[in-house]
Parts: structure tokens; sequence; C-alpha cells
């Protein structure tokens, strides 16, 4: 028989205290619903989220293993021998935890140490970009006058402007006897030795003002 409805019959039969019949009927309230009735204590969110967690706890070993903590077939080595088993799982979990923390401490500072360290570097690079000597002046307006000397009447073969480019400068050859690497273009070609063209600083910079906004 529900309990509001013993209550109607103990009523008619003998009518209870006001008191003993409010009692009753928050006890239903709890048993009928138990989360209505944890919201409506005056506790913290943290102690009713752990109460919350000890009843699915609860609730989880009922599902898992047919039984709860009332059982009493366990002797008290038992009981302490799965509280022993708890608790080293606990440390592993501490342990795999404080681990994860640090590998993503060392990833956070090792990418903020690289983004401080191009950020230092492309602040370097800009501003030499204003820093020319005069002789590098010099190699850039040769570059210029032989890579636009024939212009507009005819266009400049690649072989023409990377040997201007290095007489100004911006390239420079070294003889190598195998590919120095992925994405070079002498791995292509594969005739060795040979020279392999690489860019300057100067050149570096070039592209570096070239990005800059104009004045």
């Amino acid at each position: 028989m529900p309990l509001d409805e013993a209550l109607r019959v103990a009523d008619l039969v003998s009518p209870l205290p006001q008191v003993a019949h409010r009692a009753l009927q928050t006890l239903a309230a709890a048993v009928t619903q138990p989360q209505r009735a944890l919201d409506a204590l005056p506790i913290s969110d943290i102690t009713r989220t752990l109460i919350a967690h000890l009843i699915q706890r609860d609730q989880h070993g009922r599902a898992k293993y047919g039984t709860t903590l009332d059982r009493t077939d366990l002797t008290l080595a038992d009981w302490l021998q799965h509280m022993a088993e708890e608790l080293l799982d606990g440390a592993g979990y501490a342990l795999a935890a404080k681990r994860t923390q640090r590998d993503l401490a060392d990833q956070v500072s090792r990418m903020e140490a690289r983004e401080a360290t191009a950020h230092a570097i492309a602040q370097q690079a800009v501003a030499g970009t204003s820093l020319l000597t005069i002789d590098q002046q010099i190699l850039l307006m040769r570059f210029a006058g032989c890579a636009l000397a024939g212009w507009p009447e005819c266009d400049i073969a690649e072989p023409d402007m990377q040997a201007y480019a290095q007489q100004a400068g911006l390239l420079s050859g070294e003889i190598i006897n195998a590919p120095c690497g992925d994405h070079c273009g002498c791995a292509d070609i594969g005739e060795w030795p040979m020279e392999c063209l690489r860019p300057t600083p100067l050149l570096r910079r070039c592209h570096l003002a070239m990005q800059e906004p104009a004045a």
C-alpha cells in the first residue's frame, strides 16, 4: 500500500499528530523522489554533487555485482583487501594524472618558447630590411638592371635570371654529391656532383621587405 494511502487509513483509525504526519510525508517524498529531496537540502553544490556520486556508485555496484555495501558475506580481512586495492588504483590514477599534467605543461612551454623565438627572429629580420648597406643596395640595383635590360621586348630565361641573382649576391651555389632535401629541385636532376643554388640572407631580407606594407 502506498504511504499516502496508509496515512489516510491510519488517520481514520487513530488520527496522527500533525508533526508526525508531516515527518512521514517528508520521508515518503525522500523515498519516492530522492533527487527532489536532495535538491531541497540546505547544503553546498559540492556536497550535493558528492552525495549524487555516492548514490550513483551504489546503484552501479548493485547493477554490476548484484549487491551493495550492506552485504554481510565478507570478513574484515576481505573489506581491508578491497580497500587496499581501491587505494592502489587511486594512487595509480593520481600518478597518471600528474604525468598527463606534466606532459601538457611541457607542450605548452615548448610552444610558447617556439612562438617567442619566431617572433624575435621575425622582428630582427624585418628591422634588418631597412638596414641594407651601400654595397647591398648596389648589388640589388645591378640585379634589377640585368633582369630588366631586355624588357619589354623579350622574356628572361630562368638560367639568365639565376646568373643575375648570383652576380648580385641573392643566390649562392654549393657543390653537393647527394640531394640536400626533399623540397630541393636538385633531387629531381640526380646528376652528381652538381651545384645547388640557395637563397642568401640578402634575398631573405628582400622577401621580408616585399611583405612590409608600403610607406
